[in-house]
């Protein structure tokens, strides 16, 4: 009876990987459905065959002990197939909506007969704008927003669609507000299952289906009220301050009907900046990511242990606040991946159980992928995930190792740093071909500044909604992060080997893995060979020695001003 008893090892819970291997799993089959979508159903019975046979042939191996993870790879197996279904039939049900149809039927003959009379191309559409509306960068339109279609030429919809109009149509395009107004239908260049909907240059009217609630209206007043404050900044305030507070740059906003009139943000001006940010490594400091929740997660508790509240009341609050902070920024996927792990980060604070990063951004990603699998395919949710798995699995090693040499809150920072960007390389060069070498020291230089900014932003954002004297304030405080932001920026793209052109394409992104697993391996041996060699040993004392004496010279600088 002891011998079919499996090996059981203690795994320790601040790292316990054991649900990594399942969401990459489930991502990995929500990937091979949808690429099955487009072939005919038969795949799908395959692979149900397939999975029948190969837990067949495990069930077989049980017996005989010939393999002794039969049941980590059975769930494995079983999630891979499932994820790979639900998406399957996921796409198979968006594939017959009627706006994929009209996409579909959509041909250049038929796009040319009808060039001259664009009324019979148009069809009535009635959807409800799920994001805030934000200027477009193209020649579609001066807007554009994403809606969730409910209708599409008296028919039902269900898919999602990005919405681009013009100056008379944008003004009227409320958030949370259900709308019907004639569109075209066209396919996305860039991907063709995502759909556009473009609003003629000539209308000028469309009609209210359902306002907004009051939500959505309390949000859109604040939004408001804060773009109205920091117009009053300079450029790269006007610019920046917004984007690093709720995720969209003070260029982008699109002011409603009845707002006054904002400075608008110089049109090259801002494309040289974005610029800049690009080449450096740096757009994620454009964007809400985990680093706003992590904050205010840091507030709340310290704030909560001051008071002596109990545990509860803690993550109550922790979980209220998230929850807001969520609705008031620009809805994304990083910012959900982020509103999840915190709400399992404040369950695990209640139950008194230690928080295992792993395990909650493993769950949030089956969550998040069974709920919706065309997150699958979302650059900006694999980004964060990717960060997010990198920072968990390599932060802590890299930064134990690299405190022997240097400082520690430096080693900390770098070894966050090059975790993030290790991860998330491959899926970097699948939107931008280029590798930027300056992208480690400019963001060791704006990390702590970007907790300067935020911070003082979110404040801004809080005050707007009562006092625009005080949040004017901070949101000049917040100004001062992102100025020495915009000229790293400036420094580290102005550098002649700041970026080197790369492979475009699935070829480049599986280049870059075996790159980084070559010098990962190359890093790994040369480690383990001179671990041990009195050089080594003479560097580290070296290094703690200036340690002890910075830290040393910092007290006693302290000492003096007190």
């Amino acid at each position: 009876m002891r011998e079919n008893v499996e090996k059981v090892e203690n795994v320790s819970g601040s790292r316990d990987f054991r649900m990594i291997p399942v969401a990459a799993a489930c991502w990995a089959g929500c990937l091979i459905g949808k690429f099955l979508c487009n072939f005919t159903i038969i795949y799908c019975i395959s692979i149900v065959l397939f999975n029948a046979t190969i837990v067949s042939i495990f069930i077989f191996c049980k017996k005989f002990k010939f393999f002794i993870w039969r049941r980590t790879v059975l769930v494995i197996i079983n999630v891979f197939v499932a994820a790979c279904m639900l998406s399957y039939i996921t796409q198979y049900v968006i594939s017959g909506d009627v706006i994929m149809r009209e996409i579909r039927g959509n041909n250049p003959t038929k796009a040319l007969y009808f060039q001259g009379n664009n009324a019979e191309r148009t069809r009535f559409a009635e959807f409800t704008v799920v994001a805030p509306v934000r200027s477009s960068r193209s020649f579609k339109g001066d807007c554009q927003a994403n809606v969730q279609v409910h209708k599409f030429d008296a028919q039902k919809s269900y898919v999602q669609a990005r919405l681009y109009a013009y100056s008379p149509i944008c003004k009227q395009l409320s958030y949370g507000s259900s709308l019907s107004v004639p569109v075209s239908v066209k396919a996305s260049r860039f991907d063709s299952s995502k759909p556009e909907l473009h609003v003629e240059k000539t209308q000028r009217n469309l009609h209210v289906v359902q306002d907004s609630d009051f939500w959505h209206k309390a949000v859109s007043n604040l939004w408001k009220s804060f773009y109205d404050v920091t117009n009053k900044l300079d450029m790269q305030g006007r610019m920046l301050v917004p984007g690093v507070t709720v995720g969209m740059l003070g260029q982008e906003y699109v002011p409603v009907e009845d707002a006054s009139s904002l400075e608008p943000v110089d049109e090259t001006y801002a494309n040289m900046t974005r610029q800049h940010f690009q080449h450096a490594g740096i757009m994620h400091v454009m964007a809400v990511s985990g680093g706003h929740f992590l904050l205010l997660s840091m507030i709340i508790r310290k704030f909560c242990a001051r008071l002596l509240l109990p545990r509860w009341s803690t993550s109550l609050i922790q979980i209220t606040l998230q929850i807001a902070l969520a609705a008031i920024v620009y809805p994304s996927a990083s910012v959900l991946r982020a509103l999840i792990m915190g709400i399992i980060s404040a369950v695990a604070w209640c139950c008194k159980r230690p928080y295992q990063s792993a395990s909650a951004l493993s769950w949030t990603v089956i969550g998040v992928l069974v709920v919706n699998p065309s997150y699958a395919w979302d650059y900006a949710f694999a980004l964060s995930s990717a960060a997010t798995l990198g920072i968990v699995v390599m932060g802590v090693p890299i930064s134990k190792t690299f405190a022997k040499y240097m400082p520690s809150c430096v080693a900390s920072a770098l070894a966050i740093t090059l975790s993030a960007q290790f991860w998330t390389m491959p899926v970097q060069i699948l939107m931008q071909p280029e590798v930027s070498f300056m992208s480690v020291p400019a963001n060791l230089i704006v990390a702590p500044l970007m907790d300067w900014a935020t911070v003082f932003g979110l404040i801004s954002l809080v005050c707007a909604s009562f006092n625009d004297g005080l949040s004017l304030i901070f949101a000049k405080a917040s100004s001062i992060g992102t100025s020495f932001m915009e000229k790293c920026a400036y420094w580290c793209d102005e550098a002649a080997f700041g970026v080197f052109p790369w492979m475009k394409g699935a070829a480049g992104a599986w280049m870059m893995a075996g790159v980084e697993v070559a010098i990962f391996a190359v890093f790994m041996l040369a480690f383990r060979v001179f671990h041990n060699r009195a050089c080594v040993q003479r560097m580290s004392i070296i290094g703690q020695l200036w340690e002890s004496s910075a830290k040393r010279t910092i007290s006693e600088a302290a000492q003096i001003f007190e």
